[in-house]
């Protein structure tokens, strides 16, 4: 048991923030008082001082703190990630991942399956979609991701419209001979290429992946879309221009 230095009330040990948990300390304040915001006389100013590299900054750089002052941490976020990124061990965060894998991933599930945790992540993500900085910062970095990561946009649209994997479309071609299943002309790019899946297995412009037949150009995958993929036709079509031919 534990009294708290804010509200006085003597509480367990598992209601207290740890200080420093690999030596079994707490701070003095329970987490409930922890969690409620300081009151601010006056005005709140839109930008203050980072502690640590002393740049005069927007509210909107520092982490939200409900304890601490205007309700912001007082190192900004550009020094947090930088002292973060020092003090952060791959090699060990690996190993102890690689360790403690089943547990990890059990309480990563019981804490996604949690209602409160759920609402909570929800009104986080709404309170920052709101701020247009936020906004502005997060299309920044996904466009920068975009660019650093081409592979995983086509390894991921592959694997959500076809069910296959890069390795398999680029079998599949390589079979082909490199070129179209029907015509067999070069495949210039990704855009004029289609991917041809049997829509009787599956309806639509999606594939379970087992009903893929080969790799079309942009006029042949568009023939056999007009003929509704009807062999019936095409033949009839076949023989119509043998005849007039």
């Amino acid at each position: 048991m534990k009294t708290c230095a804010n509200c006085r009330a003597t509480k367990p040990l598992e209601d207290f923030p740890f200080r420093d948990k690999a030596a079994g300390t707490y701070r003095s304040e329970c987490k409930a008082c922890m969690r409620k915001p300081l009151s601010v006389s006056g005005p709140v100013p839109l930008a203050k001082r980072c502690n640590r590299c002393a740049v005069l900054k927007q509210l909107v750089d520092f982490h939200a703190a409900p304890r601490g002052k205007y309700g912001r941490t007082a190192i900004c976020k550009e020094c947090r990630n930088t002292e973060s990124a020092t003090k952060r061990d791959p090699e060990k965060q690996r190993a102890y991942y690689q360790a403690n894998r089943e547990k990890t991933l059990a309480y990563q599930q019981a804490r996604r399956a949690d209602p409160a945790v759920q609402e909570a992540d929800r009104r986080r993500y709404e309170r920052r979609q709101a701020d247009p900085a936020v906004r502005a910062a997060n299309v920044e970095r996904a466009r920068l991701w975009r660019e650093a990561h081409p592979w995983k946009r086509r390894e991921h649209a592959l694997n959500e419209r076809y069910g296959i994997t890069p390795a398999q479309l680029d079998a599949l071609v390589e079979a082909q001979g490199g070129g179209c299943a029907i015509c067999k002309l070069a495949l210039e790019s990704t855009k004029t290429t289609h991917i041809d899946h049997d829509h009787a297995c599956c309806p639509g412009k999606k594939s379970c992946g087992a009903c893929v037949r080969g790799v079309l150009c942009h006029r042949c995958n568009l023939a056999l879309g007009m003929f509704d993929d009807d062999p019936a036709r095409l033949r009839a079509a076949a023989a119509y221009l043998d005849r007039r031919g």
